[in-house]
Formats: structure tokens, C-alpha cells, sequence
């Protein structure tokens, strides 16, 4: 790793790091702030009965929304989290490598006396330090407001932070494919596209299964099979295997990105 150019580039990029934790941490309270009225009234239960058995399924709505936690997994964690942080994932890869090739700023930082995996590897690990400041900064919001802003002794902060440890190996690897990309093209539109339309297909498979038994087998094709935070919220899931294979998936696109943008060539 390059410090300097570590450090430069977390403060060229602090600026959309602050922007995705602070919008990320603003919309998880909002939903913690609005479990109070959902929860006092039976309206929503009744709504949830009357949705098709394979939607219920899919969103992890079975067994209804009782507590805080189970709330949080499916309202936020099920949808709309993965929307916010697969845009972070994905714009930020671009950001620090084919767009710097696109625009011909990558040669300079090859011109410096540090060899391209050592400038690739540094640009890795800023993608990850933003992956990690935006998990964080949700994890202590999240704990926060369930504590003050909700009166639900039901609320489990250990489940909590395991959901978003999980969270966070989950985008660790569509963090590492969205870079592995960028590492191995050149046009940044191109790019960009390759991995939105990877992103997109994983998710609507693994939704498709969940909808419909008929096509159950679709979710073993997609990445977000293994991300489930209602289970994660109700303690049923453990999470540790999963991690573990998740690390090892994300490690091996960062790997092969760091060794073909290394022996790749480059356009002037």
C-alpha cells in the first residue's frame, strides 16, 4: 500500500463517503422513527395477511413485523440498503480506476516510483475503508435510535450488528466484482454497465426464487442468497460460514483485479 496516495485518495473521496453514511444513517432512523405508529395499530398486520403467500416469502414478512429489529431487516435492510450500497459499491470502484484510466489521470499515478499493484491495491483498500465508514456510521445510528427514538425492549443490538456485519461482507464482494471490473476495461460507460447489469440480474434472481418455488433454483445463481436479515434480525441465521465464504469470494476479485491490471496494457 501507498500512504500517500492512500491518504489523498480517502480525501478526494471524503466527500461522497460523508454523503452515503450520513443519507444511508438518515434513512435507517427514519424507518426506526416510524415504527412507533406502524406498531400501534393492527392495520398492518391485517395488510400483510392479505399479500400473496410468495411476496410475504420474499421479503421475509411471514411471521409479520412484531418488533423493532424484525422491522428494520425487512424495510430497510431488504430493499432499500441494498439500493443505497450497491450504488456506493459500484460508482466508487468506477471512480478510483477506469474513470482515472478513461480520463488519462492513471498514468500519472503510474509515473510515480510505485509499481501497479501497489497503486491498485491502495485503490482497493479505499473502496473498502468507505464500505467500512458507511457500515459503521449505520451501526451506531441504527443502535442509537433504537434505543431512544423507539420504546421496544425487543430491540436486539447483538442482532443488529450481526446484520450489518453481514451486510458489509455482502457488499465486500459486489464491491470487489464491481472493481475487478473496472480494473479490467477501459471505457468507464462500459463498465459501469457490466456490473449494473450483474448487480441487478443477482438480485432479481434471488427475488425471483424467493417469489415462486417453481423457480427456487435461480437463487443459487445469485450472490444475495446468502443475505438475509430477517432471519439474521430473529437470530436464526448464523452468519459466521457465511461471512467467511463471502470474505473468500471478495478476496479472490481483488485479487484477480490487482494481478490483471497489473499486466494489462494501458491506452495512452
Amino acid at each position: 500500500m501507498n500512504t500517500a496516495l492512500y491518504k489523498q485518495m480517502l480525501k478526494r473521496n471524503s466527500r461522497p463517503f460523508a454523503s452515503f453514511s450520513l443519507g444511508s444513517s438518515f434513512y435507517l432512523l427514519l424507518v426506526i422513527a416510524l415504527y412507533p405508529s406502524i406498531a400501534s395499530t393492527k392495520s398492518m398486520d391485517e395488510l400483510l395477511k392479505q399479500m400473496p403467500a410468495g411476496f410475504s416469502k420474499a421479503f421475509g414478512l411471514e411471521g409479520g413485523l412484531s418488533t423493532l429489529s424484525d422491522f428494520i431487516a425487512a424495510d430497510y435492510y431488504g430493499v432499500l440498503m441494498i439500493v443505497i450500497l450497491a450504488v456506493f459499491s459500484l460508482t466508487t470502484a468506477m471512480q478510483l480506476v477506469v474513470k482515472l484510466v478513461d480520463q488519462g489521470s492513471m498514468a500519472y499515478l503510474l509515473a510515480t516510483p510505485h509499481s501497479r499493484g501497489t497503486i491498485i491495491r491502495t485503490q482497493a483498500l479505499v473502496l473498502v475503508t468507505g464500505l467500512g465508514a458507511i457500515m459503521g456510521t449505520m451501526t451506531v445510528a441504527g443502535i442509537a435510535g433504537g434505543y431512544l427514538l423507539v420504546d421496544d425492549v425487543s430491540f436486539d443490538a447483538w442482532s443488529f450488528i450481526k446484520m450489518n456485519i453481514a451486510a458489509f461482507f455482502l457488499f465486500f464482494v459486489l464491491g470487489a466484482f464491481s472493481f475487478f471490473i473496472s480494473c479490467v476495461t477501459n471505457d468507464a460507460k462500459k463498465a459501469i454497465g457490466i456490473a449494473a447489469v450483474v448487480t441487478i440480474l443477482s438480485y432479481a434472481f434471488d427475488l425471483a426464487g424467493k417469489l415462486s418455488d417453481n423457480v427456487a433454483w435461480m437463487r443459487s445463481l445469485s450472490l444475495f442468497s446468502l443475505f438475509d436479515p430477517v432471519a439474521i434480525a430473529k437470530g436464526t441465521e448464523p452468519i459466521l460460514l457465511t461471512c467467511l465464504l463471502l470474505c473468500g469470494i471478495g478476496a479472490v476479485f481483488y485479487v484477480l483485479a490487482v494481478l490483471l491490471f497489473s499486466k494489462r496494457d494501458l491506452p495512452l
